[in-house]
């Protein structure tokens, strides 16, 4: 608000760039070996029929301890903005 006090340590505003988002899934290791860079996959936000195509970006090298887990990231077009930050949904790969 204008005439407050700006104090460093408080967040004032993000400046985001929303056209291409990241998609972050976790694969069972036992399932990591068919996960490629490059790989397309289809991802579907939960109450929505349309689908999104983007490829695999990054895999993690290592598994989650406690979940067996390996993180992998995939990156999604958003260029009218459909796709939001914490939304859940189902992902297809494709080879």
């Amino acid at each position: 608000m204008a005439g407050d006090v700006v104090d460093a340590s408080r967040v004032l505003f993000q400046v985001a760039d929303t056209s291409r988002v990241w998609l972050s899934l976790n694969v069972p290791l036992e399932e990591a070996r068919r996960v490629a860079i490059g790989q397309e996959v289809q991802f579907r936000p939960d109450g929505d029929r349309h689908e999104v195509t983007g490829t695999l970006a990054w895999i993690s090298t290592a598994a989650d301890v406690q979940t067996r887990m390996v993180a992998v990231r995939a990156e999604l077009p958003n260029a009218e903005g459909q796709l939001r930050d914490e939304t859940f949904g189902t992902v297809l790969g494709r080879r």
